[in-house]
């Protein structure tokens, strides 16, 4: 993402990585999905803005019917480490 607030500082591309994140998940493109929320994650880790957790969690729970797959269990793997980290 490059998306950016208008003050330069990119503190909004975890809700908008999010956001594009669950909204491929609704279209069933999971591998998009899950790409879209890692980048949200990898920005929450710098950030921790508790706005974008909110975002990043609930996309995250759209991903229950995959939660088999190695990429969906990779991404909650990373969540984990997020709620441990904060």
């Amino acid at each position: 993402m490059t998306l950016k607030d208008e003050d330069g500082s990119g503190h909004d591309r975890h809700a908008v990585g999010a956001a594009a994140g669950s909204a491929r998940i609704r279209q069933r493109d999971v591998e998009a999905g899950v790409a879209s929320l890692t980048e949200a994650i990898t920005e929450l880790e710098t950030t921790r803005g508790g706005g974008g957790m909110n975002i990043v969690f609930g996309a995250a729970r759209e991903l229950r019917p995959w939660r088999q797959e190695a990429l969906v269990a990779e991404v909650h793997d990373r969540l984990l480490g997020l709620m441990t980290a904060a």
